[in-house]
């Protein structure tokens, strides 16, 4: 069903939100221009709390951006061009 589906979707690009999060943090980046990149208020809690990022290991990270590749190959338009293979992780690690 295509709702669970983008619900699952929404679930494992919030992990690597939080993720990415946590690795411009402690790369150095200050909380107030993540959170300006994020469009947050300076008040706004940053999508990273310690709880969520116990379980956002590598091997965690690794299987989410799997799971969004596919989810991206499974759903794009016919009259769209074939997506890479890797599209989601090429742009996250485009980032790093």
């Amino acid at each position: 069903m295509l709702t669970i589906d983008a619900v699952v979707l929404v679930r494992h690009a919030q992990a690597v939100l939080a993720a990415a999060v946590h690795h411009d943090l402690i790369r150095g980046a200050s909380e107030f221009a993540v959170r300006a990149s994020l469009g947050l208020h300076p008040d706004q809690a940053l999508p990273c709390a310690e709880t969520r990022l116990k379980s956002c290991s590598a091997e965690v990270i690794d299987d989410l951006l799997f799971e969004l590749d596919s989810w991206v190959r499974r759903h794009h338009e016919p009259d769209e061009p074939v997506p890479p293979r890797q599209a989601v992780t090429d742009a996250v690690i485009t980032h790093l």
